[in-house]
């Protein structure tokens, strides 16, 4: 399966993986088609993780997904998985976007990011998942027009990034 992010981001220089995953965030509500068209992705089958789901994802990157709603084929969210929760799960190792990196606790992402719009502490969450450290919700400007709520999540040890999810 072709990697697109990993291709488009390898042709720039270190410290720019954050950017290219931004191109996929702009992307937020375009049909899958068009990001075909546009080489954005591989024209390569979605995953759907049971029957009567309303989303199917498309693994681009090791730790990154991106989410099409079934009945419209419509870019939903970009996810980027930093601390997986399950053995075995692809983790995402490349500089992340909005100024944040791998290592910032929840206190650092609110210096970086400002005041969330929603917050959830922490969690249990279902077998073999454990504890959630909760997650912090953004809305973030990524053009003058067009704007996405960013949800950071955490570790619940220490508070540090899990993962980012953008969404409309």
């Amino acid at each position: 399966m072709t990697l697109p992010l990993m291709s488009y981001a390898m042709t720039m220089s270190t410290g720019h993986m954050g950017q290219a995953i931004m191109h996929y965030v702009d992307a937020i509500g375009q049909q899958r088609s068009s990001l075909i068209a546009s080489d954005m992705i591989a024209d390569t089958p979605i995953s759907i993780l049971f029957d009567g789901a309303d989303w199917g994802t498309d693994k681009l990157a090791p730790g990154i997904e991106l989410t099409f709603w079934l009945e419209t084929m419509a870019l939903d969210k970009v996810l980027i998985i930093v601390r997986p929760r399950t053995e075995g799960a692809s983790k995402f190792e490349g500089d992340l976007p909005l100024f944040l990196n791998s290592q910032m606790d929840r206190k650092s992402v609110l210096e970086t990011l400002g005041e969330p719009i929603e917050s959830l502490g922490e969690s249990e969450g279902p077998y073999p998942l454990g504890r959630r450290g909760g997650h912090d919700v953004f809305k973030k400007a990524i053009t003058p027009t067009h704007h996405v709520k960013v949800t950071v999540s955490y570790t619940a040890d220490e508070y540090l990034i899990a993962a980012l999810a953008f969404t409309p």
